[in-house]
């Protein structure tokens, strides 16, 4: 019980910028390192060369220790504790009808290393980690398509290899079909695959080994009936996905609307498992509210304006959540939950496991 809460407590909050926030969960192994290595991971808080150029980035996913970000239509990978970045080549001439140049973007890194059971052997992988960029161009659609969502069957894929140092497009077929949203949501990368979220599913797409097919997941039955996609959150928990949803329910038929969390974790083979639902505890919105972080949109007054920010990577039981510019975490188990700072209310955040030891930049290209 001690470990669980030692692990609880065990993060840290990383402004990049006033949208960008990386939560940062250290080290779960203790690996004889040498002092330079021990000294490079001391770092609590990832440091950018240039912190200026941060702020003009966006931040659009990790994996295995590196950051992906984007400058407009530049692509750069950085490991942020050794602090090497790298520049990606530039994408290929864009040609389709989407003129807003929009995708749904993932970012996939093999591990650079394996730790040996409870012996604490570290194994360094010989060949240098693959890393894989994932661009899905936004469907072409007429309007109202785009509010209900476009659904295809195949699509067209654009990624970038660290093997060749290019981009390729590539056509990918969809058996079940896989339904946009008109959300920006990063893609969750886990065991080499990357997760999409889609209007009534999850796209699953392996960049390593199956990059012609692109498989999808269908929502939790209750999520789906309820249509609260834009009100989730994908992620990985304990080594496994998990979807954390928020909707208006009532815990009796006269009773006052609240805003309920639920929490399904997917077991291969076996479809999802609720493992959480229970509800928010009611705050006043003007102490969730800072005017230096600027207004709130009149949209975000109606309904819950909660959102769901990450799960904790070690803790089964603990959330971050944002009520307007409150960031707060939750035990759903014990129900108590606690403020750990502020935000602005559109923030973008991205949960940053730091590895064992530093994936190397380096050697890749």
């Amino acid at each position: 019980m001690k470990d669980h809460q030692h692990h609880e407590k065990q993060y840290y909050f990383n402004f990049l910028s006033t949208r960008n926030l990386l939560i940062i969960f250290p080290p779960t192994n203790t690996i004889h390192l040498s002092n330079l290595q021990i000294q490079t991971l001391l770092s609590p808080t990832p440091q950018f060369d240039n912190p200026d150029d941060v702020t003009k980035k966006d931040i659009l996913g990790c994996s295995n220790g590196l950051l992906l970000s984007r400058q407009n239509r530049v692509y750069s990978v950085t490991n942020p504790i050794t602090k090497n970045r790298l520049q990606l080549a530039s994408l290929p001439p864009f040609t389709s009808q989407n003129r807003r140049d929009r995708a749904l973007e993932g970012f996939v890194c093999e591990p650079y290393y394996r730790v040996e059971g409870n012996t604490n052997r570290v194994i360094i992988n010989l060949d240098p980690p693959r890393f894989k960029v994932v661009r899905v161009p936004y469907f072409d659609g007429t309007a109202n398509q785009f509010l209900y969502g476009v659904t295809k069957y195949e699509f067209e894929v654009v990624a970038f290899s660290s093997e060749t140092g290019q981009w390729s497009t590539k056509m990918v077929s969809c058996p079940k079909g896989f339904t946009q949203i008109n959300l920006w949501e990063p893609a969750v990368a886990h065991e080499g695959k990357l997760y999409f979220m889609g209007k009534t599913n999850v796209a699953v797409y392996d960049p390593f080994n199956n990059e012609e097919r692109c498989d999808t997941i269908d929502y939790p039955i209750n999520l789906y009936q309820r249509g609260v996609p834009g009100r989730c959150h994908v992620g990985v928990c304990c080594g496994k996905i998990r979807i954390c949803a928020l909707c208006l329910a009532t815990t009796t038929p006269t009773g006052p609307v609240e805003t309920r969390i639920s929490v399904w974790e997917l077991e291969h083979n076996l479809g999802w498992r609720l493992v959480h639902s229970t509800y928010l505890p009611r705050v006043r919105m003007k102490e969730c509210i800072r005017p230096e972080l600027g207004r709130v949109r009149a949209v975000d007054l109606v309904g819950t304006g909660t959102h769901v920010r990450g799960f904790h990577p070690l803790h089964g039981d603990v959330v971050f959540f944002q009520y307007f510019h409150r960031i707060f975490v939750g035990n759903l188990k014990t129900n108590q939950f606690e403020t750990v700072g502020y935000g602005i209310h559109s923030l973008q955040s991205i949960s940053f496991h730091q590895p064992c030891w530093p994936t190397p930049l380096s050697s890749i290209l």
